[in-house]
């Protein structure tokens, strides 16, 4: 007999984490009367509706919907013009044959977009009919696939079994077809969509597949509560402090001017809450992402993130590594847009968990 599973459980919890997100990231569209709106829901009915009676898709909509999904292409969506974007996503729309669409969305004209990513335009496009693949909702397809009573791969766990499953492809036009006919085999009834079943398994895989995350939901779940009762309590207990008395530290006017243009981007950031006492100024959403610490002469931009992962090239600051964190240490004539960029990186890389 297949391996117990709770579909409706663990929908039920991907879609209220999903409308509980607070990086900002979601696809935006431009309604009929020009005004750029976010489609918050995981099902698209708004945003579906007005592309398709538009016929095609603009490029402000192309490059949110792609960042929405993965941000690694971000540099070949940009290139991308309005007009390869509305010639394709047209052809897209007006084209019937399911293989087809795919092609359409993953040919050359078309950049950053191989199968994992036209999924996620197909499902916006068609959320009734369509579901995004990627690697959570696959190896927790094939975890309920090996554990049927005609399967021999039963492994101790499901953290073994995720480890076994890395080392498999789930790319390719041709596996995205049998995916979805897997997930309609696995949950014949009918009463759910694709895109209902595949949320349901990426979030079990995320619950009890990665490695740094607790085996069951509910450890999982206090761990993330306590984290963001910590930073409410950080939040509500230094408001009392200002800005300018902990930046009034920093004797070089230069670089205090670095620190306060700096302050002023990353609060631009969306839902983001600043903290401030007498030693650092803390940035929050549902946790610390990144912290100032004023000096003497300087400061240190004290960001989440492996200093492997980051370019400092040109950007004039010291960068020392600690585990999960690195130390900025930031000078005269420091590269400001570069420095931002480090924030929004780590801004997305704690915030935007798609």
């Amino acid at each position: 007999m297949r391996q117990s599973f709770d579909l409706d459980f663990w929908m039920n919890k991907c879609e209220a984490d999903y409308k509980k997100d607070t990086s900002g990231v979601y696809p935006e569209y431009i309604d009929e009367n020009g005004l750029k709106k976010t489609e918050k829901s995981p099902y698209f009915e708004n945003i579906s509706k007005i592309i398709s009676k538009r016929g095609y898709l603009k490029r402000d909509e192309f490059i949110s919907i792609g960042l929405w999904k993965t941000r690694r292409p971000i540099n070949s969506y940009q290139k991308n013009t309005d007009e390869q974007i509305k010639e394709i996503t047209q052809k897209v729309l007006l084209e019937k044959d399911i293989i087809q669409k795919i092609k359409l969305l993953m040919s050359p004209n078309l950049k950053g977009v191989q199968i994992a990513v036209a999924s996620a335009f197909l499902t916006v496009l068609y959320p009734e009919q369509f579901c995004i693949i990627d690697y959570r909702a696959w190896r927790a397809m094939k975890w309920l696939q090996a554990t049927s009573e005609n399967n021999q791969l039963i492994l101790k766990s499901y953290r073994e079994y995720s480890d076994y499953l890395d080392s498999l492809k789930y790319q390719g036009v041709e596996n995205y077809l049998k995916y979805m006919d897997s997930l309609n085999t696995l949950f014949p009834d009918g009463n759910k969509t694709l895109r209902q079943i595949e949320m349901a398994l990426w979030k079990f895989d995320q619950m009890k597949g990665d490695k740094n995350c607790n085996t069951t939901y509910v450890n999982e779940h206090r761990k993330a509560d306590l984290k963001l009762k910590k930073a409410q309590r950080d939040f509500s207990n230094t408001t009392s402090v200002k800005v300018e008395d902990v930046l009034g530290k920093i004797v070089n006017s230069e670089i205090r001017q670095i620190a306060i243009k700096l302050i002023n981007e990353i609060k631009a950031f969306s839902n983001v809450e600043m903290s401030v006492n007498s030693t650092r100024i803390s940035f929050y959403s549902d946790r610390v992402f990144c912290c100032i610490f004023p000096q003497v002469s300087q400061f240190t931009f004290e960001v989440k993130i492996s200093k492997d992962e980051l370019d400092f090239g040109g950007l004039n600051v010291t960068v020392h590594k600690n585990p999960g964190w690195s130390f900025v240490h930031v000078y005269e004539n420091t590269d400001l847009d570069k420095l931002t960029s480090v924030a929004k990186q780590v801004y997305l890389r704690n915030m935007n968990q798609k």
